[in-house]
């Protein structure tokens, strides 16, 4: 019975705190990626962005879609 309980309890928190970790865990990335976009972009003149922008997104992306681009 107390076995039982505990796992009534448990597994809702332990998904619960899981979803919270992968939510933390995205707003970190999209921090991260917009905080290097910024610094990318900064002193920059509009003509270059768009350049910029496209080397970013292919650096960003994964292996196995850049050999699909290219």
């Amino acid at each position: 019975m107390p076995f039982t309980v505990f796992l009534l309890v448990a597994a809702p928190v332990a998904l619960v705190f899981r979803a919270w970790f992968v939510h933390r865990s995205t707003v970190f990335k999209e921090r991260a990626k917009t905080e290097r976009m910024r610094r990318a972009l900064h002193s920059t003149a509009p003509p270059e962005r768009a350049e910029i922008l496209r080397a970013l997104g292919v650096l960003e992306s994964f292996p196995d879609d850049r050999q699909k681009d290219g």
